[in-house]
């Protein structure tokens, strides 16, 4: 057991209320697991007089790297002004469940182990069975032909500096002689989406579509868009117009599995990020949703073998 594992005690004056901050502390990866415990009895002096009120206790399973994020979440998600919230290390525990074993564990370990494969430059390989096994033969023999004298070097012309006609134009400059050219529309999109200014890809991807609404790069990017602003809806309903425009794009069924887990349409988030595995079955990410999902549909087993898959087609 690890030293650093907390169970965080909070109290609530509902089910419903205690249901919904767990289910929304467990999606986003803050605590492992929460337990309600409805039909508590809290007495406690309040206004000068000894008051008894029926109460949900809630236990949360996290560790203690977590516990900022947590505090900081319960406060902003608990329906109290000042809620009861008590942090109790766990130092001993039974062996048969390790602390890898749990949920949030695996998760954690199996992301880690993907951002490391992913922070590998361009450069670095990872040695395949064939580069294994060629460190096994012996060392190839060298072979020089003859040096042949080099000929005299003839004159070269001294090239002439590009002319203001030999420079691309750049996006906003195509638009500005056509302003339903999909193409340029598309590049300052992806710029715009990656310097972070996603309303106005936003615009830029609307213009697309207007001009051709079965566009699946557009409707895919449109639909990350509105994922990074939050309009997790929004994505979802563009990401399904992605997938039927076409349904060979690994991307769109990756990100619209990542948005249909975000609404907690766990079924359907496990139809997508399968139909993802199925058109790139070395797809990291999606091997990785996969198993997040299953974790939430309480299919640990299951999730484990997809964590072990993300690993190994991350080259771990």
């Amino acid at each position: 057991m690890s030293p650093t594992a907390l169970l965080v005690l909070t109290t609530l004056a509902s089910e419903q209320d205690a249901r919904a901050l767990v289910t929304a502390l467990v999606a986003d990866r803050l605590v492992a697991c929460g337990t309600l415990l409805p039909g508590a009895r809290s007495i406690y002096r309040w206004a000068g007089k000894v008051t008894e009120e029926t109460e949900v206790v809630v236990l949360l399973k996290t560790d203690a790297r977590k516990w900022d994020a947590l505090a900081a979440a319960v406060r902003a998600k608990h329906p109290y002004e000042v809620p009861e919230l008590l942090a109790l290390p766990v130092e001993r525990g039974p062996e048969p469940h390790p602390r890898w074993q749990t949920a949030a564990e695996r998760a954690r370990v199996a992301a880690e182990l993907i951002e490391e494969a992913e922070s590998l430059t361009e450069t670095s390989t990872i040695a395949s069975p064939a580069d294994v096994a060629r460190a096994n033969l012996p060392p190839p023999i060298r072979v020089e032909l003859p040096v042949e004298p080099e000929p005299a070097p003839a004159e070269v012309p001294t090239a002439s500096p590009p002319t203001a006609e030999a420079v691309a134009p750049s996006p906003d400059e195509m638009l500005a002689a056509d302003p339903a050219n999909v193409a340029p529309l598309l590049e300052r999109a992806a710029r715009l989406a990656a310097g972070g200014e996603y309303a106005a890809a936003q615009r830029d991807y609307d213009r697309v579509l207007r001009a051709a609404p079965a566009h699946g790069e557009a409707l895919t990017a449109l639909g990350v868009v509105l994922s990074r602003r939050g309009l997790w809806g929004a994505a979802v309903t563009q990401l399904r117009r992605a997938a039927e425009a076409d349904p060979g794009r690994a991307v769109a069924w990756y990100y619209l599995g990542e948005a249909l887990n975000h609404v907690d349409d766990l079924r359907g988030a496990l139809v997508a990020y399968e139909r993802a595995v199925e058109l790139e079955p070395r797809n990291v990410k999606a091997l990785y949703g996969l198993g997040i999902v299953l974790d939430r549909l309480n299919r640990p087993d299951e999730a484990t073998r997809m964590y072990r898959r993300s690993r190994e087609a991350a080259g771990r």
